[in-house]
């Protein structure tokens, strides 16, 4: 009996068509404010000196990296999940980018959480 309903149910299965559920797909997260539409975000930035910029890095070190003359206006300072954060365009040998740094943990220092190539 149990055979039998199997065999009947299987063509009726096909016949409705596969369950398919929907899958949400996550929106990229939204650009921290100071940074242009459409830039792209890398996780590193080789300068033509040999300098390297890299996710993670202490904003210390980036300050001693990209010093103020290369800073192409003042940071734009907003505040993210943990804190304070810090958005500042540099241009380097003609190269224009954006520089996010900001807190990855409760009270802990600013650290370059993004490096965006407009």
């Amino acid at each position: 009996m149990l055979a039998l309903i199997w065999l009947i149910s299987v063509p009726v299965q096909r016949a409705l068509g596969p369950r398919v559920e929907a899958a949400l797909v996550d929106a990229p997260p939204p650009l921290p404010p100071g940074v242009p539409e459409g830039a792209t975000n890398v996780p590193v930035m080789l300068l033509l000196d040999g300098r390297v910029i890299r996710h993670g890095d202490l904003h210390a070190r980036l300050n001693q990296l990209l010093p103020e003359k290369f800073a192409a206006g003042g940071a734009n300072r907003s505040t993210g999940e943990f804190g304070e954060r810090h958005t500042r365009a540099y241009v380097v040998d003609g190269v224009k980018f954006y520089v996010v740094c900001e807190r990855m943990e409760p009270n802990g220092p600013l650290r370059i959480a993004g490096v965006y190539l407009p």
